[in-house]
């Protein structure tokens, strides 16, 4: 855009694929030629916090400062502050940072929030108007540790968002269930405020001995999208098989998409990994979206039947950046957008394009040799190798002297914890020998 006054011009980064950033140029606000806003947004997590401070901020800025002329310092806070709380209650995850610049009456009125800055050339000269609000400037540093170290000057509403029980738990940090056929075990991470892990385990379905459903889902960011996968996905998935017998891996990769089209309706931000087992007819269908893993005991060699969806998977990544999107290394792990460790599962609206909720999916009839299927969160396996669990649980799933399924859940998410895991571990173990 140009114009005898302003000129701006606004160019999208490789790695976008979609341009976060905004700007505002208003000339001769009010009809009068001496007041003018101008302002860059600075957007992340998406565009919206851009557009709202884009659309919003000047005219608050204006309408403050018409009611404060005589503090025009605090009256551009109050326009930023109430900018902020307005888009707060649009209830959406982007934010932005600002730089504003208002003329009034031969007056240059600069405004910063976050990184984006002004420089005003004086006879040649760049003087910067602004300083980077970073986490690493001293002051700001101070302040954040400050907030840190002093939790009770922090206001916390008490919410329906913030929950500290986990939902469905009773209020403890474990959950457990046990029957002659499955065992499963959950422990809440001790990094968690409230667990994310779900679970599912459906015998005799609709009354036939022969049809059993097990899932175990990996939520992240809240609980909404596991609960919603725990509560939907073996419908969805055996209403589909009913309807494409011939077809078995193409119904289960339809009851994996519709549950992902119903939930992505529920507006929420949660996402979740999944790893599912259908037990039909003496068919064994395990499947998988994210990194929730299915490992399988024959004769007490560990034989995986699911591979993690990681970006740091060769065709994962390749699919990704096909897509346009890009692979960061980040906190220790190779992450989507710089943001998300898997690369599938169910939810994350905010990275669909990239986050697929399309299963991999294996179909074997169940022989005498299949001992029992280990189903469990990347809490275990990120300690715990699959030789490792078989070899742990085998003599609790095949011993008859002390045949304990759970013991056996409790121990591997136990030395998954004694071995640093901070995160929530979920456990599942089928007891294959009741459906050959």
């Amino acid at each position: 855009m140009e114009s005898e006054r302003c000129a701006v011009y606004c160019k999208r980064g490789r790695r976008r694929i979609e341009m976060e950033d905004r700007f505002k140029a208003e000339l001769d606000v009010d009809g009068d030629p001496q007041l003018a806003f101008f302002g860059i947004f600075d957007g992340h997590s998406g565009t919206k916090a851009a557009e709202f401070a884009a659309d919003n901020l000047g005219k608050n800025i204006i309408t403050e400062i018409k009611r404060k002329d005589e503090d025009i310092e605090k009256a551009v806070a109050n326009g930023y502050m109430k900018t902020d709380a307005e888009f707060l209650k649009e209830e959406a995850v982007s934010g932005s940072c600002c730089v504003t610049a208002l003329i009034k009456k031969g007056d240059l009125i600069v405004s910063n929030a976050g990184d984006c800055r002004a420089v005003l050339s004086v006879s040649g000269t760049a003087e910067a108007l602004t300083s980077d609000h970073r986490p690493s400037r001293e002051d700001e540093r101070e302040r954040i540790e400050n907030l840190r170290k002093r939790p009770a000057r922090i206001d916390v509403p008490v919410t329906d968002a913030l929950i500290f029980a986990p939902v469905g738990s009773g209020g403890r940090e474990e959950v457990e269930m046990e029957s002659e056929r499955c065992a499963v075990y959950c422990k809440r991470g001790r990094r968690r405020i409230e667990m994310e892990d779900r679970f599912k385990a459906e015998l005799d379905v609709d009354g036939d001995p022969q049809l059993a459903f097990f899932g175990i889902f990996d939520g992240h960011s809240g609980t909404k999208a596991a609960e919603f996968a725990a509560d939907n996905l073996g419908k969805n998935i055996i209403t589909e098989i009913k309807r494409k017998d011939e077809d078995i891996e193409k119904a289960v990769a339809n009851g994996y998409m519709k549950t992902d089209a119903e939930f992505l309706k529920e507006e929420a931000v949660s996402g979740s990994c999944c790893v599912t087992a259908l037990i039909k007819k003496g068919d064994l269908i395990v499947s998988n979206a994210g990194d929730c893993r299915a490992v399988l005991s024959v004769s007490g060699t560990a034989e995986a039947l699911t591979s993690d969806h990681r970006p740091s998977r060769e065709d994962e990544r390749e699919r990704i950046e096909n897509l346009g999107g890009y692979i960061d290394f980040c906190r220790g792990l190779w992450r989507l957008q710089g943001t998300l460790a898997v690369s599938r599962g169910i939810g994350d609206s905010h990275l669909k394009q990239w986050v697929i909720p399309d299963p991999e999916t294996r179909i074997l009839p169940i022989r005498p040799e299949f001992e029992f299927l280990i189903l469990a969160s990347d809490g275990l396996w990120d300690k715990v190798s699959n030789k490792e669990a078989v070899d742990i649980a085998r003599p609790f799933c095949t011993d008859p002297q002390c045949s304990s399924p759970l013991s056996a859940c409790k121990k591997l998410a136990d030395l998954s914890a004694n071995r640093g895991s901070a995160d929530d571990i979920s456990v599942m173990i089928i007891q294959l020998k009741h459906f050959v």
